[in-house]
């Protein structure tokens, strides 16, 4: 035969014994715990089983409430000792870490809430699921989930688990859902954004070709009249000089009325080529700078604007 066959029979037969020794003890209470027998022992007054569950659930706050104290003081110890000593203090106690845990949650939670501590320990531990927004809901508004307090007094502590983790899954699952509408909005945003600022490398790139064409074709055009604009100088200049009786004195004194525009105009004409023979990206700060973050032609009536952003 197997181990594990072995292992499995063990385990089998332990199974048996287990549920042998239930069956026995329930047999043995009910034989032997009579009505005498337990009016005798623990009671003096007359039974009434309305009274009787009364005083159970009052028991049973007491019992939450208690529960709430021991947590308090858990994580007093806890806060004062190393782990080690913890640890110690529980196996001194006799307590299981799993309830130690469920008590400092609960006294976190529900130190302020007497209406969950009457609700007894065990409807309590498994309340310590609510996150404290949600223990604050259900004693603002005496329910949570669509359960009222009533109902959860009412309820056992199976089906209040069953209905806490059915909503905690539908809540769960809903904000997932919102969080990925959210999450589908923000990259949306983030490629818009991405595609106006031209943060996008190949979105950038093409914008870019394309409004240097739009450019160059003001371009030039703008070259085209400037030379028109020379060559009409030119001929003026030469119809100066063309007059009947003009003398150098007299031509010299005309050129002297230009004499600052043209100066002007050289120095506007160095500028330019000093940009044109030395390619340069600008930054967006030397565009702030240089005054050419929104067009070229701020200054300019009738003129076509440039947008650089």
């Amino acid at each position: 035969m197997s181990r594990k066959k072995i292992t499995e029979e063990q385990s089998n037969d332990t199974n048996i014994i287990d549920t042998a020794i239930e069956i026995e003890n329930k047999e043995r209470i009910s034989k032997e715990i009579t009505i005498e027998e337990v009016e005798k022992t623990y009671f003096t007054d007359t039974y009434d089983y309305s009274r009787v569950v009364e005083e159970i659930k009052f028991y049973q706050e007491q019992a939450g409430n208690a529960f709430i104290e021991m947590g308090k003081r858990l994580l007093r110890i806890k806060a004062h000792e190393e782990h080690g000593m913890f640890m110690l203090a529980l196996e001194e106690l006799n307590i299981a870490s799993r309830t130690a845990s469920y008590a400092m949650v609960a006294a976190r939670r529900f130190s302020n809430s007497q209406s969950i501590a009457n609700l007894g320990t065990t409807k309590m531990i498994a309340l310590t699921v609510l996150e404290d927004e949600e223990v604050k809901e259900l004693e603002d508004t005496n329910q949570i989930f669509g359960m009222t307090f009533d109902e959860i007094d009412k309820m056992s502590v199976r089906e209040l688990k069953k209905n806490l983790r059915e909503a905690k899954e539908k809540n769960k699952q809903d904000r997932e859902a919102l969080e990925n509408v959210i999450k589908q909005k923000e990259e949306k945003n983030n490629e818009l954004e991405r595609q106006i600022r031209g943060l996008d490398p190949i979105s950038a790139e093409r914008l870019a070709q394309e409004k240097c064409e739009e450019i160059s074709k003001d371009f030039l055009k703008k070259i085209a009249s400037i030379e028109m604009d020379f060559f009409s100088l030119k001929q003026m200049m030469n119809a100066v000089q063309s007059i009947e009786g003009i003398n150098l004195v007299i031509i010299e004194e005309f050129q002297e009325r230009f004499s600052n525009a043209f100066a002007n105009l050289e120095k506007e004409r160095q500028n330019f080529y000093d940009i044109y023979d030395n390619p340069h990206v600008y930054s967006r700060e030397e565009q702030l700078e240089l005054g050419i973050i929104k067009n070229y032609g701020d200054n300019m009536k009738d003129e076509k604007r440039y947008y650089i952003d």
